[in-house]
């Protein structure tokens, strides 16, 4: 333990050394189970590569020589201060991620098409009982899972009966709330069964948090106390130590579930939070390195990914155009023809080449790639770039030259500035006067989510797409049941909301999200208008290896290092 912190206290003051110098310098996939259990497994080859075989991208290195794989030690700083404890997994914040994903293991999670991705969980069957007029979901665990050692039992073994606890346990703390779910049973050694009511296509990813040890838990001399200072799980590595405010050190799990990983000999999480610190990190050598940062700007990645790093993104954010769809049938914004020319004013790659440095994406349509419902057609979305037939559009309106005027509401945060001030003048060429109006981010989420806004103002919102369909639809569109949508002022109405209700049912929902997409950008309508697309980002250095193509973070698992010189 003294030579880890002696090598972490290394980092800050090579760091704080380098500072003044710098300163004065300034200038494994598995789709959706129909009726038959899934098993897990690495992704498919060819699904892997992502190019043709041999290829020189990460994917191909991995497959043509697997003997490069080796251990190493890989840190990783995800900014913030880190949590003060995080062994409870009833009490888990989706802030505390980064620091948990190496240790930790649940029995599913989710890929970003909403599809399952199985952990602990070796596959699952769903379908309906006539009998008891229920649907169920069955998971069956992979053989000789057993719980890092703890001082009541060296392999305790994760079990149907630990994880039919740990579900009850949830209730218990008020984690699940579902009032769906009707019963939860053991259907043998390794196989758990759940009954629902209702056929809402996020019930094959029922989670039961992370798993942990029941034996301490329940221990009169240990509890849950003991569980916060010394986490405990079944994932490919353990923690040995962790101080509050600086470290979190991880060594490989020897009993891993998953023959010969992980790879690496250990994980060392530190916080950096200040961008500077990080960018120093990433570029020192040797012991002094930091091999990945939760990035904190899209500036601070594109200027790594220039350099040749790899940037593991997911781009679940669409910036659009949101106009008030309940306004006077007279405003501007509700004419189709004025809504396709502010669609066509908006050069989106100049916008993310010179503001969103390389890492932003241009989009005309608002389900990103990798989420189900994006629609692979290059000619798909909203009107392009196109200032001429914009112009052409606002006089087939009746509108002259500077006669709309509209109030710009940027959301802070998402937005910059700088981009706000692009959007003011590119529609300000094709005959559209703006305003910018700056709000603090309390503010303008009263305004999204409760107020609402006029007619004349053009909301540039943040459409955030969740892993199912359903989710994506619901969060972002859905007016009924007294839901609180992400733009109050959208009413699509009920055509939208019954199509709505048709994404949450069982099953894969790709291709209905496809046509609630269609519809939404249809040119006639034009619900909101996409721009580009952005998320968040770690960049990773070069000597990470085991990085997929299609990664939006790092799978710790199946992660290894490159030896100096290789890559």
């Amino acid at each position: 333990m003294r030579m880890r912190k002696k090598r972490y206290l290394g980092i800050l003051i090579a760091i704080l050394m380098l500072l003044p110098i710098l300163a004065a310098c300034a200038n494994d996939t598995n789709g959706p189970a129909d009726s038959d259990t899934t098993t897990q497994t690495d992704p498919p080859r060819e699904e892997i590569l992502g190019v043709v075989e041999g290829g020189d991208d990460e994917a191909g290195y991995y497959w043509r020589d697997p003997d490069a794989r080796h251990g190493g030690t890989l840190v990783f700083a995800p900014g913030g201060s880190g949590p003060a404890q995080f062994g409870d997994p009833w009490d888990f914040l989706l802030g505390f991620a980064a620091v948990t994903e190496p240790f930790t293991a649940q029995l599913t999670a989710q890929w970003p098409d909403g599809s399952t991705r199985l952990v602990l969980s070796a596959g699952y069957d769903w379908g309906f009982d006539e009998a008891r007029q229920l649907y169920y979901v069955e998971h069956t665990l992979h053989e000789n899972i057993v719980l890092h050692p703890h001082p009541l039992h060296e392999a305790e073994p994760v079990d149907a009966e630990l994880i039919h606890w740990m579900q009850l346990t949830a209730w218990e703390n008020g984690v699940i709330r579902d009032v769906q779910l009707h019963d939860v049973e053991v259907t043998g050694p390794l196989s758990v069964r759940w009954w629902w009511y209702t056929n809402d296509n996020s019930r094959p990813l029922q989670n039961t948090a992370w798993v942990t040890s029941r034996l301490i838990y329940e221990h009169p001399d240990y509890g849950l106390d003991w569980l916060n200072e010394n986490p405990i799980s079944a994932g490919p590595f353990r923690v040995v130590e962790h101080v509050t405010d600086s470290h979190v050190y991880f060594e490989r799990f020897e009993n891993y579930f998953m023959e010969g990983r992980p790879y690496l000999d250990g994980v060392q999480i530190v916080y950096l939070g200040d961008e500077l610190m990080q960018s120093i990190a990433l570029r020192a050598d040797g012991d002094m390195r930091v091999h990945s940062v939760a990035a904190t700007s899209p500036a601070q990645a594109g200027e790594f990914l220039a350099l040749g790093y790899r940037i593991t993104s997911l781009p679940n954010q669409t910036i659009t155009f949101v106009m008030q769809n309940d306004a006077p049938a007279d405003a501007p914004l509700m004419n189709p023809l004025v809504r396709q020319a502010i669609s066509m004013a908006i050069n989106r790659q100049m916008i993310t080449d010179s503001l969103g440095f390389g890492v932003h994406v241009p989009t005309l349509q608002f389900v990103p790639p990798q989420f189900a419902g994006h629609i692979y057609d290059p000619e798909f979305g909203a009107p392009a770039y196109n200032p001429a037939r914009a112009r052409e559009l606002l006089a087939e309106a009746g509108f002259a030259p500077g006669e709309i005027v509209l109030d710009l509401l940027p959301q802070p945060s998402s937005v910059t500035d700088s981009q706000a001030v692009a959007i003011q003048s590119m529609l300000q060429a094709v005959g559209i006067e703006s305003t910018i109006t700056i709000m603090v981010g309390a503010d303008h989420s009263e305004l999204r989510r409760e107020t609402g806004w006029g007619p004349d103002q053009l909301m540039i919102g943040n459409y955030i797409s969740w892993f199912t369909p359903g989710d994506s639809a619901r969060m972002n569109f859905r007016h009924r049941d007294v839901a609180l949508p992400t733009w109050i002022s959208l009413v699509p109405g009920d055509e939208i909301e019954d199509m709505i209700d048709v994404l949450g049912e069982l099953g894969d929902r790709t291709a209905e999200f496809q046509d609630f997409q269609r519809y939404m950008l249809d040119w006639n309508n034009l619900h909101l208008i996409p721009l580009w697309q952005q998320g968040a980002m770690r960049i990773n250095h070069p000597q990470i290896g085991g990085i997929l193509p299609a990664d939006h973070m790092l799978f710790w698992y199946r992660l290894w290092m490159r030896e100096e010189g290789t890559y």
